[in-house]
C-alpha cells in the first residue's frame, strides 16, 4: 500500500479539539468523508484509525505544551531564588541551586523539547545558566505578543478591505 497524505481540509477536522462527543463524531464524519473522496479504497475502519492516531497525537502535544509551560514557571521561580541568594551573597546555596537547575529543571525541560520535536513542533531548549532564564521566559512572552499583534492586524486589515469593497 502506498503512503497516505492527509489533505489539509481533512487535517483541519482531525486536529480540531471537541468539547463533547457529538462534536467529535461530527468532525470524525467530515474527516472520513474527505478522506474517502481522496482515498476511496480505504475502509471506514482504517480512516477512523488514522483519525484516532492524529487526535491522540494532538492530545499528547497539548499535554506536553502544558507541562512545558509549568516547567517554565518553575524555572522562573528558580531564577527568583537565584536573585535572592545572589543579593545575600549566599554562594554555597547559589552553586547548589545552579547544579540542581542543570541536573533537574534543564534536563526535564529539554526532554520535553525533544518530545515536541518528535511531533514536529520546533521549540527552544532551556538556557544553560540560571541567569539567562529571565531572557528565555520574556522572549516567549514577547514572541506571543508579536504574533497576536500581527494576527490581529491582518484580521483588522482584511475587515477594512471588505468594508471598502
Amino acid at each position: 500500500m502506498s503512503k497516505i497524505t492527509i489533505p489539509k481540509e481533512a487535517m483541519k477536522y482531525a486536529t480540531r479539539l471537541s468539547s463533547n462527543d457529538k462534536e467529535f463524531y461530527i468532525n470524525s464524519n467530515k474527516f472520513a468523508d474527505i478522506m474517502h473522496q481522496h482515498y476511496p479504497h480505504l475502509s471506514r475502519h482504517k480512516i477512523d484509525e488514522i483519525n484516532y492516531q492524529i487526535t491522540l497525537k494532538g492530545i499528547k502535544v497539548s499535554t506536553l505544551m502544558e507541562i512545558q509551560a509549568s516547567k517554565k514557571k518553575e524555572m522562573l521561580e528558580t531564577y527568583k531564588r537565584y536573585l535572592n541568594y545572589k543579593k545575600r551573597g549566599d554562594y554555597k546555596n547559589l552553586s547548589i541551586l545552579e547544579n540542581n537547575y542543570k541536573a533537574l529543571d534543564k534536563k526535564s525541560y529539554d526532554f520535553g523539547v525533544d518530545r515536541l520535536k518528535e511531533f514536529g513542533y520546533n521549540t527552544k531548549y532551556a538556557p544553560k545558566n540560571v541567569m539567562d532564564i529571565k531572557k528565555f521566559y520574556m522572549f516567549d512572552i514577547n514572541q506571543l505578543e508579536i504574533q497576536t499583534f500581527i494576527i490581529s492586524s491582518i484580521i483588522i486589515g482584511s475587515i477594512g478591505l471588505l468594508y471598502l469593497l
